[in-house]
């Protein structure tokens, strides 16, 4: 069967494929203008594989603990390295020009396409399968029987119309340009008409259309075991593309099964350019060979929100590679998938397919698909977990000096915490208590890219509380003179306006009564003396939060000759205030 689409005028086949230079999947998937008319174009069902054959490539059954086996199918490229591929194996394939040296009914000559084009295809397939997690596959050179057969099944496919008279994948010999050749690549192949080179790759990895359902041209180019694609492309008569997947035999079509990654999905767990969602069909696709699908089920969370799953499309092992789930989410509701441009701040989706069952298949995997618009160079992030011990912290709200341009988020139930920061940022994160937990302040210097900074939170308020009004701060112009106005004898009123930025201690009655208390216990008595005293222990606070280390902090102060002082050194006064204060000296 084949499938016809008359597609909006933003979806459509760009005609100047004619003229040898094809930017289809720029116009048929909106990454450029709109086409200047409408074209129909028509993908045909993808090809089955037997199930003995498949089942030869399958793997050994998985062992192991379920918890190693479901672990997340994330990719392990960074972004950085995403947005190189993109522009590398995937832009190119939108502009290179066919350079087609056959001809159309009624010479039927097969021709051949430039290497530049062709190469351009096969790094778009490439493309698909890094960021899926698979390895790379190569091509069939210019002398191998699949690539001349490609390329005669595809002068038959663009030479007669796919009207439902006949199935394209068995073409028979009353066709237009029929070859015994074209006809056997034709059953081992997706196809195209309509769209020729990389942009029925964009095509097939869509796979949009009521008879595609089960995404099997997808599966195909994403099928673990796949060594080798033959390609062959015209664009005189109706432009269209044969990718030869099937094995024929032993080929070299099909190789070794590479070591899996935990599923095959797609759009895949990682970084993807928003440009190569499933933007049409908005089916996504999970693999896993041998599993029975037939229960499978499947939950997105958008920033912790759920998003509807508006149907399956397919749950099935049904020849086209891998069993599969095919899920289309909500993506028009108030929380739903975005196939447009996430701007400057990359979207997380997070995917957990359950239920599914079979010998060494897991019950449930999740993975984070992380879209992105290559484009643009999203803000350096700082991010991290906050915890005391094995204990997380949950409802952290970080303040940012300086504060321009700082976003974060309030830290999770995990203690998981994220901010976005300007580039070059230099500056402190800080904190009230929460909870009881004192969470201590975080230093950073030129943040320019992803930066992971892990929060150890400490319980209670130490005996020298050196953050008087609560802010995650030892600030000599707020803490230090309130706890030398203390160590002086000055009454409450005088504390008002001593809180720096983000305090939880604001009043006069709340600062005083911090200071008061840790004075009151003997926690100012930095060195040791019979009582706490302004001109020595205060005093040697003050200049610590200052900024000022060694001699410079206990000079002039005459701690040598004073009654029952016992630490008169800068080492003596650094390991105290460490270990009382937590100053972090």
């Amino acid at each position: 069967m084949t499938h016809r689409f008359a597609l909006p005028r933003l979806l459509v086949l760009i005609s100047i494929c004619a003229l040898g230079v094809c930017t289809a999947s720029a116009a048929v998937f909106g990454d450029a203008a709109a086409a200047a008319d409408d074209t129909t174009v028509l993908l045909g069902d993808p090809p089955r594989a037997s199930d003995a054959l498949l089942q030869f490539f399958l793997p050994v059954p998985q062992g192991g603990a379920e918890s190693e086996r479901s672990k997340a199918n994330q990719s392990s490229l960074t972004r950085a390295q995403v947005v190189a591929l993109y522009n590398t194996l995937y832009v190119p394939g939108n502009s290179v020009a066919m350079g087609w040296t056959g001809s159309p009914s009624p010479t039927c000559i097969a021709g051949t396409t430039s290497a530049a084009y062709r190469q351009t295809i096969l790094d778009r397939v490439n493309f698909y399968r890094q960021l899926a997690g698979l390895p790379t596959v190569g091509m069939f050179g210019d002398a191998a029987a699949q690539t001349g057969n490609a390329q005669a099944s595809a002068l038959m496919q663009g030479n007669n119309p796919w009207d439902g008279s006949a199935n394209p994948h068995s073409p028979p010999p009353s066709w237009n340009c029929y070859t015994a050749g074209g006809a056997l690549a034709a059953g081992k192949s997706n196809l195209a008409w309509g769209a020729a080179g990389p942009s029925a790759i964009r095509l097939y990895m869509d796979d949009y259309g009521t008879g595609n359902a089960p995404v099997g041209h997808r599966r195909w180019l994403l099928y673990p075991p796949l060594a080798n694609v033959g390609t062959g492309d015209v664009n005189g008569g109706t432009p269209a593309n044969d990718l030869w997947v099937l094995a024929n035999g032993s080929d070299g079509t099909w190789g070794t099964r590479p070591a899996m990654p935990n599923g095959v999905a797609w759009p895949p767990g990682g970084y993807v350019p928003y440009q190569v969602l499933p933007s049409v069909s908005n089916r996504w696709s999970f693999s896993w060979p041998g599993a029975n699908m037939t229960a499978a089920t499947v939950t997105i969370t958008k920033n912790g929100q759920p998003i509807a799953i508006l149907g399956y499309d397919a749950r099935d092992n049904a020849g086209y590679g891998d069993a599969s789930v095919v899920f289309r989410p909500d993506n028009s509701g108030a929380v739903a998938v975005s196939y447009a441009s996430p701007g400057a701040v990359d979207q997380d989706y997070v995917v957990t397919v359950s239920g599914m069952t079979g010998s060494g298949v897991p019950s449930s995997v999740t993975y984070t698909v992380t879209v992105i618009d290559p484009s643009i160079t999203p803000p350096p992030t700082i991010s991290g977990t906050i915890s005391n011990g094995a204990t997380a912290v949950s409802g952290v709200s970080f303040c940012a000096q300086p504060s321009a341009g700082v976003s974060c988020t309030v830290s999770n139930a995990s203690g998981a915490y994220s901010c976005t920061v300007p580039n070059g940022w230099s500056g402190v994160l800080h904190s009230p208590m929460v909870g009881g937990q004192r969470i201590p302040a975080q230093v950073f210097a030129n943040v320019t890219g992803a930066v992971t900074r892990n929060v150890a939170a400490t319980t209670g308020v130490p005996s020298c509380d050196l953050d008087v009004d609560n802010n995650g701060l030892f600030e000599a112009a707020t803490d230090g003179l309130a706890i030398l106005r203390r160590a002086l004898g000055f009454g409450q009123a005088s504390f008002a306006g001593l809180s720096g930025a983000c305090a939880a201690n604001t009043t006069a009655a709340s600062i005083h009564g911090a200071a008061n208390t840790s004075f009151n216990a003997g926690g100012y008595n930095v060195t040791g003396g019979g009582a706490t005293l302004a001109t020595t222990d205060a005093l040697v606070i003050i200049r610590t939060l200052l900024g000022l280390s060694g001699n410079a902090v206990v000079d002039g102060l005459g701690l040598s000759s004073k009654p029952g002082v016992v630490r008169t050194s800068w080492n003596d006064v650094k390991t105290w205030m460490n270990s009382n204060c937590r100053a972090g000296l």
